[in-house]
């Protein structure tokens, strides 16, 4: 049978400098179907700049997804 585990997050900032701030993440999660039974593992580290004479925030990521019992791996980039 699947097992009934619940999807986790975990996530943090650290200001390097009073506008760039690093940042990090990581997910966790069951993906039960009917027939499938797989887990998502997703850590992501990224940074945030901030423009502060606008009010304005550039963020940037780059998100691993490891799959297993999946036939694929996925990588994500976003800006």
């Amino acid at each position: 049978g699947a097992s009934l585990i619940p999807p986790s997050s975990l996530q943090g900032g650290y200001f390097v400098t009073n506008k760039l701030q690093a940042t990090a993440r990581y997910d966790f999660f069951n993906r039960n179907g009917l027939d499938t039974n797989g887990f998502l593992n997703m850590p992501a580290v990224g940074f945030n700049y901030f423009f502060t004479s606008c009010n304005l925030k550039l963020q940037a990521m780059y998100q691993f997804i490891g799959r297993t019992g999946h036939d694929t791996q996925t990588v994500s980039i976003s800006l």
